[in-house]
């Protein structure tokens, strides 16, 4: 019963030590004021030790137990400081790095760098959960790129989330950490799955819809007599320079298969995701084909047309079909 309050409240902590209501522009340059320092499990274990040692040297007066348990103090709050500057000033961007179908991973690309002097060392980045998703190590004042990938669970603009950067750098008794939430997205996709068969798809080759797919693949036809429009990479120069005669290569456009991907002749008793992986899977299998394909859903129409940039802009209307700009449910 506790769980939920707790929940909530420490949400609502990491809000409040973030500072910064929803995604933030980016770069992200951490400020002081946003890095937190506190001792590790192995800290506290230090700090024990010293107490423990101060009251050796207490109870029998032992000058090289003080100068011992001091050195050891001094060493600490030297470590507080190094460990809190290797964050302190930190910049950091993410930006998506294409797009994915759910169900797989989202990848995003990260640069690191440092504005001040110095290298920086032992970064981590954790995502909402605590688990590790990058180290980046010797960040300098040139730009760093990584890569990082998080599980793309449904269609619809991704956000990377609230990530957690941290470092225990150099001895691992502080850890000094800040929340983050970069504004950067990335497109998922439907997941591809179906058995239905695409039973409006027209063939076209025999048949008088055929269409011919502009600046696609093309055959060889045979040879003929050059006109003044041939190029000359069009001529065949061993056949000429055997026969004495000009002739170019002729070559036809191959056929396109044609086809359409309506929304409406899916069984009734399909749900909406259901119903758009089997359209993602049609549409991959078209593709495949290069066929002129024409997409149609409740909202709208699309092709038709067989370029991957038709392809694409299917693909992105399937992800975001019933979804707000931010990727959310309507």
């Amino acid at each position: 019963m506790l769980s939920a309050p707790l929940r909530s409240l420490r949400q609502q902590m990491r809000r409040w030590m973030q500072r910064v209501a929803g995604p933030e522009p980016q770069p992200i340059l951490l400020p002081q004021r946003r890095v937190y320092v506190l001792p590790t499990a192995a800290g506290l274990g230090v700090l024990l030790m010293l107490c423990l040692m101060l009251l050796a040297a207490v109870n029998y007066n032992l000058s090289l137990a003080y100068a011992f348990t001091f050195l050891i103090a001094g060493s600490g709050v030297a470590h507080i400081l190094a460990t809190w500057r290797n964050l302190v000033g930190l910049r950091i961007a993410v930006q998506a790095d294409g797009e994915c179908f759910a169900g797989d991973s989202a990848r995003f690309r990260v640069t690191l760098d440092s504005p001040r002097p110095g290298d920086r060392h032992a970064i981590h980045i954790l995502d909402e959960s605590g688990s590790p998703m990058l180290e980046a190590d010797d960040i300098s004042h040139a730009a760093r790129h990584d890569a990082l990938q998080r599980p793309a669970g449904k269609r619809g603009l991704m956000p990377i989330g609230r990530l957690t950067l941290e470092t225990r750098y150099p001895l691992g008794w502080v850890r000094a950490w800040s929340y983050i939430e970069p504004d950067a997205r990335t497109l998922v996709y439907p997941r591809p799955a179906g058995d239905l068969p695409r039973s409006d798809a027209r063939s076209s080759r025999g048949t008088q819809e055929q269409t011919l797919i502009g600046g696609g693949e093309e055959e060889f036809a045979g040879l003929r007599e050059r006109r003044p429009s041939d190029p000359p990479s069009r001529i065949a120069w061993r056949r000429t320079a055997r026969d004495g005669e000009l002739l170019v290569k002729d070559f036809h456009a191959l056929a396109a298969e044609e086809g359409l991907i309506d929304w409406h002749a899916l069984p009734a008793w399909m749900d909406t995701e259901a119903r758009l992986s089997q359209l993602t899977q049609w549409l991959l299998q078209a593709q495949t084909q290069h066929a002129r394909l024409t997409l149609r859903l409740p909202d709208g129409t699309l092709g038709p047309d067989n370029s991957p940039q038709h392809y694409r802009a299917c693909l992105a209307r399937l992800a975001l079909f019933g979804l707000d700009d931010a990727g959310a449910a309507r």
